[in-house]
């Protein structure tokens, strides 16, 4: 709650940047208004000024496909091309633990993101062979990152159907919606399913409409601290 506090204080703090301005920019206006909206969008600019704080080197993975912050804690997953996972204290620049995803030889990681974040944290991953899996484990009850692998509390096929013979191709694609709990996955495949969690049951199938394989996927359903959940809908 206070995480969530604070980044609404930080949102509305940099708002300035995401106003659109009412006049051309090559118009000058001498108008104190304009001049001092100027001035706080230069200082708010200014403060945004980024740095490298730390160098992580991720020793034992062949590459990295993927990086997920956590929205609340300094936690950084960090997955390697092929089945390796890696959570790092981004304040310290320490790996914490390395755990295999067990995904089968030849197939790799192509999805990955936090799961009730606010409560229970999980981490959900998603191999190009349609796999999904669940891990839970990964922080203490004092909200401190855990030093032991993580256990798997669930396990199944989003898109059976996923081609996998393309190397090249985006694999699964997954977007989870803490809404409701549910998970859309797509991909490599012509299908587009939407997954309820809890159960682990498909509650929806259509067709993407396209011979291409789909690249990436968001839904139109956000969170604000100030006005709840908002969007074209769930």
């Amino acid at each position: 709650y206070q995480a969530q506090q604070r980044g609404q204080l930080l949102k509305n703090s940099f708002a300035v940047l995401a106003q659109k301005p009412l006049r051309s920019p090559y118009d000058y206006d001498e108008g104190d208004a304009a001049a001092g909206i100027e001035k706080e969008t230069d200082i708010k600019k200014q403060a945004l000024q980024l740095q490298q704080l730390s160098l992580l080197k991720n020793s034992g993975a062949r590459s990295t496909s993927l990086l997920r912050f956590h929205p609340y804690e300094p936690a950084l997953v960090v997955c390697g091309s092929s089945d390796n996972v890696s959570i790092w204290n981004a304040e310290t620049a320490e790996r914490c633990t390395s755990f295999s995803n067990t995904n089968p030889k030849g197939t790799r990681m192509t999805a990955g993101q936090w799961v009730n974040e606010a409560s229970s944290s999980l981490l959900l991953t998603g191999s190009n062979d349609g796999s999904v899996r669940i891990f839970d484990g990964l922080l203490e009850a004092n909200d401190e990152i855990s030093r032991e692998k993580p256990s798997l509390v669930s396990s199944f096929f989003a898109a059976p159907d996923i081609v996998t013979d393309k190397r090249y191709s985006s694999g699964l694609v997954l977007d989870y919606q803490q809404f409701g709990g549910k998970l859309t996955a797509g991909g490599n495949t012509k299908y587009i399913r939407s997954w309820d969690i809890d159960r682990e049951k498909c509650v929806n199938t259509f067709e993407s409409k396209s011979d291409a394989c789909l690249t990436t996927l968001t839904t139109a359903w956000d969170y604000s601290f100030d006005s709840g959940y908002s969007g074209l809908g769930p």
